[in-house]
């Protein structure tokens, strides 16, 4: 790790919590909350050696890089399994141990809501209530002025393709534009080979 920090030293403690927080250094130590504890060690000792140019002026000697210790104990304990998610969300929009629907998934089950693989399974005019994070609604200009609304719901079983027609959309845009995570009630579709969901409802996540 020390090396590392060394030869980019051009980055500064918060672009390297950063990237402590996305797993990057998991090669170092899958220990991510240690990590963190250590960058203020490894940034002073960065502070030091561009202050001496990384060289003893009496002896014009390389200098030995010297560890300072973190201030806490060692085995600090991880973070848990959602805050490691949730930091490297944050950090680089995606989850590398598992998907965050994954934590959902009890909670889904007991609402009745089906995992979006389940939506190429159901029968064409069915009912069907999926959920899962909301991926790239976007509103295509009409030659009639309606607002119809298109974007897709991803879990860990796939995704779900989603329509929302122009009356669905005044009751439920804040929730596709302002929300990570959404349940949409609708009723499926064919279309092409596949199944859509044709949106009439949707239900937030806190």
């Amino acid at each position: 790790m020390w090396h590392f920090a060394r030869r980019c030293s051009f980055l500064n403690r918060e672009q390297m919590e950063w990237l402590a927080l996305s797993g990057a250094f998991d090669v170092f130590s899958p220990n991510r909350r240690e990590l963190l504890w250590s960058l203020p060690a490894l940034c002073v000792g960065q502070r030091r050696e561009r202050r001496s140019g990384g060289r003893v002026a009496a002896t014009g000697q390389q200098a030995m890089p010297i560890e300072v210790p973190p201030l806490l104990p060692a085995n600090l304990p991880d973070f848990g399994l959602q805050q490691r998610m949730s930091w490297q969300w944050l950090a680089i929009g995606f989850c590398s141990d598992a998907h965050p629907m994954t934590l959902l998934r009890p909670q889904m089950e007991a609402a009745g809501i089906l995992p979006c693989a389940a939506l190429q399974e159901a029968q064409e005019g069915q009912e069907v209530m999926v959920a899962g994070l909301v991926l790239r609604p976007h509103r295509p200009p009409m030659i009639s002025g309606e607002v119809f609304v298109f974007f897709t719901l991803e879990d860990e079983t796939g995704m779900a393709q989603v329509t929302v027609t122009p009356d669905v959309y005044e009751q439920t845009g804040q929730d596709i534009f302002g929300q990570i995570i959404l349940a949409v009630r609708g009723v499926a579709e064919r279309r092409g080979v596949g199944l859509i969901l044709r949106a009439t409802g949707t239900q937030r996540f806190s």
